[in-house]
């Protein structure tokens, strides 16, 4: 491929001879370094113990807790407290702190024993406040770091030892920023997901953190790491593909339908973003990963005809899914207004409200390895509370610390 168009994203490695006194120069990425031949859980564990570790939070406080699914749900143990801006991530080896606002680093846990560190690395580079927000793993030593707060997004060995071997090489990502008077030129890279060796990443592309641009997915193939035309980005001179919604977050994959979901929010804060205009484009889109088609399985409607913001969603199946439904927030407590209801992705039909997380103020939502929806739930009593989804039927409540931010799940043996 050429890479001669303005839209066509450059990948870039720092030379060795003129930066190699700076500490947070990028080393040059090498051939051997690639190797699509692995699995993308090249190094996931499994067994019958069933863990879930989610990262919780209350400002200014977090950490992560582990919980023992095989051992009655229980909380067993707590990594070292941090920041409130993290999530969690895994490989199938390690857990991943990543500490986003502030606190800017990624830090690598044992899965058993929480007073083991591997590392703590910084994710700054040559700028500050970059802003991690999601690691997508290819292999045991290759991922996808997405830097929130700035255009470059690092290729990284999450095996490495030594922090100068961290970064590998970085891929430019500028030419989706909307708004090149900005001083970041970040087109905000909110997460990603890899789905039959191509890696799809989703770029909110806001402009002062206001929501004036539709969102993008640019899509990558990981054995080469070169940007794929994927031909429906050509009004905007962009390789990438269009999604006809602002302010999109979450994109996921459901192997079970074989497409990937993304939920376009609009301007959901529209309080704090006072922006002309109707706030209501967003919507809930399916991609599919072989053509690139783009479907609206839900509309959020448009000021005189809504049912609020679509906060967050979960696809299970081709016909059961979850949408939470924002309306705001109460003035007087600051306390959000949503809603969790029953979706049909195949006739786009939104549900009866869900009665077991009716009045719930419900910060994450997903599908746990032991089949049931996992829902966090923010308030005074934090916790998360699971529930089977061929019937919403109430299995549990786990009691968590802190309010939950989002959960992954692994086996050991």
């Amino acid at each position: 491929m050429a890479f001669l168009m303005t839209g066509i994203l450059t990948i870039t490695a720092c030379s060795s001879d003129s930066d190699s006194d700076d500490p947070n120069a990028i080393p040059v990425c090498t051939a051997d370094f690639v190797t699509p031949d692995q699995s993308a859980n090249a190094g996931a564990q499994n067994g019958t113990n069933q863990l879930a570790f989610t990262a919780v939070g209350s400002f200014p406080s977090g950490q992560i807790e582990r919980i023992s699914i095989t051992d009655g749900y229980n909380i067993d143990q707590s990594y070292p407290a941090t920041g409130s801006d993290i999530v969690v991530e895994t490989d199938g080896d390690a857990i991943y702190q990543i500490g986003r606002f502030q606190i800017d680093s990624i830090t690598r846990y044992n899965i058993n024993d929480p007073s083991i560190v591997d590392y703590q690395y910084s994710v700054n580079g040559t700028e500050t406040g970059a802003n991690p927000y999601d690691i997508a793993f290819v292999t045991e030593n290759k991922a996808y770091l997405l830097r929130y707060g700035s255009p470059k997004m690092w290729i990284i060995n999450p095996d490495s030892a030594d922090e100068s071997d961290f970064v590998a090489c970085e891929i430019d990502l500028s030419a989706y920023d909307p708004d090149l008077t900005d001083t970041d030129l970040s087109p905000n890279p909110e997460s990603a997901v890899i789905v039959d060796d191509k890696l799809f990443v989703l770029m909110q592309r806001l402009s002062v953190f206001n929501p004036i641009e539709q969102s993008y997915v640019a899509v990558f193939d990981i054995s080469t790491n070169e940007e794929i035309d994927t031909g429906k980005g050509q009004a905007e001179n962009l390789n990438g593909i269009p999604l006809n919604v602002l302010n999109a977050t979450g994109i996921t994959y459901n192997e079970t339908t074989d497409q990937i979901y993304v939920t376009g929010r609009g301007n959901i804060f529209q309080q704090a973003n006072e922006l002309p205009g109707d706030p209501y484009q967003g919507g809930l889109l399916a991609i599919d990963p072989t053509t690139y088609d783009v479907t609206q399985l839900l509309d959020d409607g448009d000021e005189t005809n809504n049912q609020g913001f679509i906060e967050k969603s979960l696809i299970i199946d081709d016909t059961t899914g979850y949408v939470s439904l924002y309306e705001g927030y109460d003035p007087m407590t600051f306390v959000p207004i949503n809603a969790m209801y029953e979706f049909n992705p195949s006739t786009g039909v939104v549900g009866n409200q869900v009665a077991a997380l009716a009045g719930e103020d419900i910060s994450a939502l997903t599908l746990g390895s032991d089949g049931n929806v996992w829902f966090g739930i923010r308030g005074t009593t934090p916790g998360v509370r699971l529930l089977n989804p061929q019937d919403n039927s109430f299995v549990r409540d786990v009691a968590t610390t802190l309010n939950p931010i989002n959960v992954v799940f692994l086996n050991t043996p």
